[in-house]
């Protein structure tokens, strides 16, 4: 960009892959005795793609504004988290 200021880009791509596509949590409470109970989440998919996308720019006094893009496609779903950020390093 100029002298005073740089620029750092990221990336990541990845394969997931997941034996099975069901979502199972037993769980109790320790107080209460005999309170077992499960929980059941919506299935996952089994193949997925993992992304991740950043860049930051940054300059010589610390000072940093940085953006970056996580997702996860599948063939039951996708998900995308955002996030913005301002930095400064003394």
């Amino acid at each position: 960009m100029s002298r005073y200021w740089t620029i750092q880009l990221s990336d990541r791509l990845a394969v997931l892959h997941n034996w099975t596509d069901q979502v199972t949590a037993k769980a109790n409470y320790i107080a209460l005795p005999d309170s077992d109970f499960s929980t059941y989440g919506a299935p996952i998919a089994r193949d997925s793609i993992l992304f991740s996308l950043g860049a930051q720019v940054k300059d010589r006094s610390g000072l940093a504004f940085g953006i970056h893009l996580d997702g996860s496609i599948g063939s039951r779903a996708q998900s995308y988290v955002g996030m913005a950020d301002i930095r400064w390093a003394w």
